[in-house]
């Protein structure tokens, strides 16, 4: 098996007094779509937002790409954060901003390109999540389907070598819901992309998971395949991966 892109050991976070992440270990793998699962408030936003170090964990350690990261700099962790995307629950596009200047923000801001390029760019990167015509549109125009879709865009922009997602059906209807996932399994297959996913939308997690990472109360409970998940007799999991088929049957022993 190849090497872990991202590898957590005995991580620790804390917010003032509550402690949220408790001795979290874990392995990504290059070119599997993980999930990180549970239910509310197990801690799996905050485990991704330790990743991509928009926190700073109390103890332990986060690799990216072979190199420590949680004692980088913001300086020392732009060379990582231009190898990886970020594709926010709310989308988190600018709203007095065109979708075109949204899109084209990564690469003003990491590369040298000139803006005739940096806009070929921002079509193909449209084009690809589906959307076409719509640069000179500013979000507050778009539904939220397509907010999503040009936030995955944008997230895209660097060709990201990890492309990880807070709650990326949170807010859409069903159908919509399954387009995006469909675009998630097929950059996953078209180009290879590591994907990391927090949801705790089982329908999704059922769609997309080749991985599964289950957190409860801050710690892993679970560390699998999606098969192994639903064969998983675990009260906590069992119930998580059963929960709208539940017949009153329970795990054999």
């Amino acid at each position: 098996m190849a090497a872990a892109v991202v590898r957590i050991r005995d991580l620790n976070f804390s917010y003032g007094e509550t402690q949220v992440l408790k001795n979290v270990s874990a392995d990504i793998y290059p070119g599997q779509i993980t999930v990180i699962a549970g239910r509310s408030g197990c801690g799996k936003t905050t485990l991704l937002r330790n990743i991509v170090k928009l926190e700073t964990p109390s103890s332990g350690s986060i690799e990216v790409f072979g190199q420590e990261i949680t004692d980088f700099s913001e300086e020392q962790f732009g060379d990582v954060r231009r190898r990886i995307g970020m594709l926010f629950q709310n989308g988190a596009l600018l709203d007095s901003i065109s979708v075109h200047d949204n899109i084209a923000i990564p690469l003003e801001q990491h590369t040298r390109l000139p803006p005739r390029l940096i806009t070929r760019i921002v079509d193909t990167k449209l084009n690809r999540v589906g959307l076409h015509g719509v640069t000179h549109l500013f979000p507050s125009a778009l539904s939220g389907g397509m907010k999503k879709r040009a936030a995955l865009a944008r997230a895209m922009a660097l060709d990201p070598e990890i492309l990880f997602f807070d709650e990326p059906s949170a807010g859409l209807d069903p159908m919509t819901s399954k387009t995006l996932d469909s675009l998630i399994i097929g950059m996953a297959e078209r180009f290879g992309i590591t994907l990391v996913a927090v949801t705790h939308e089982l329908t999704s997690i059922r769609r997309i998971a080749d991985h599964i990472l289950f957190l409860d109360d801050g710690r892993v409970l679970f560390d699998g395949t999606l098969e192994e998940a639903n064969a998983c007799c675990d009260e906590v999991v069992y119930d998580f991966f059963h929960a709208d088929r539940r017949q009153g049957l329970g795990c054999s022993d």
